[in-house]
């Protein structure tokens, strides 16, 4: 989450950002992933269905492509702010319940 605002207060544009983030979390996997190879947590038999499900994965990145070259840039930052409260909102359920 303090990403999220960091990139905010940079104040990039909708290409820069949505960039920025995939970036950030294709790091992030690859880090867990070479974390759980080392501690010998991960096997083929948990790589499959994770590849299998990357489909979808590379689907709504094209899907979300398409629709952001549809929206204004203040558009983007409403729908972003909408989903970062959405998000933010679950983990607070999550947390009390």
């Amino acid at each position: 989450m303090p990403f999220v605002f960091l990139l905010q207060s940079l104040k990039y544009n909708k290409e820069k950002t949505v960039q920025f983030m995939g970036l950030a979390f294709l790091l992030y996997s690859c880090m867990q992933f070479l974390s759980l190879s080392y501690s010998k947590l991960i096997s083929i038999n948990t790589i499959i269905p994770s590849l299998i499900v990357t489909l979808p994965v590379i689907i709504g990145f094209l899907l979300g492509k398409k629709i952001r070259s549809f929206n204004s840039e203040k558009l983007f930052k409403k729908l972003f702010y909408l989903m970062l409260l959405v998000m933010s909102g679950i983990i607070l359920i999550n947390a009390f319940l």
